[in-house]
């Protein structure tokens, strides 16, 4: 199921270094191959409202966040991430292998729900040095 995106706005733009083209709308929700996808700068309040788009998308539906058009704002965003993982929500993040670090080191909390997928350019590339 694939439609228009939803676009919130939730307080001023962040503009650090690397986010700069994420500084216009703060997310944009989008459903693709059985998940909720969000781009965009992905903060607490984003993350609130998830459950009230999951909940009109069909069941098992999962949430994808790929690092490469999105950025998470901060500690409470991850800690809400984390309890959406913990009720029963898959939560994957994707992103280059760094990224996926700074997220465990900044304090992502650990669910069996949660998964942290390097990016599949990644993935080829550290396959072909393998």
């Amino acid at each position: 199921m694939t439609g228009s995106p939803i676009t919130a706005s939730s307080g001023n733009p962040v503009r650090t270094p690397g986010t700069e083209r994420l500084a216009g709308a703060q997310f944009r929700l989008f459903a693709d191959d059985g998940n909720l996808c969000v781009e965009g700068r992905i903060d607490s309040f984003a993350v609130t409202e998830l459950p009230a788009y999951l909940d009109i998308l069909p069941p098992k539906t999962g949430v994808l966040i790929d690092l490469s058009v999105a950025a998470l704002a901060s500690r409470a965003a991850l800690n809400r991430l984390g309890r959406l993982a913990d009720a029963g929500v898959t939560v994957t993040i994707r992103g280059d292998e760094a990224a996926l670090d700074e997220l465990v080191a900044a304090g992502l909390p650990a669910s069996e729900h949660l998964v942290l997928q390097p990016a599949p350019a990644a993935a080829a590339l550290a396959a072909e040095y393998s």
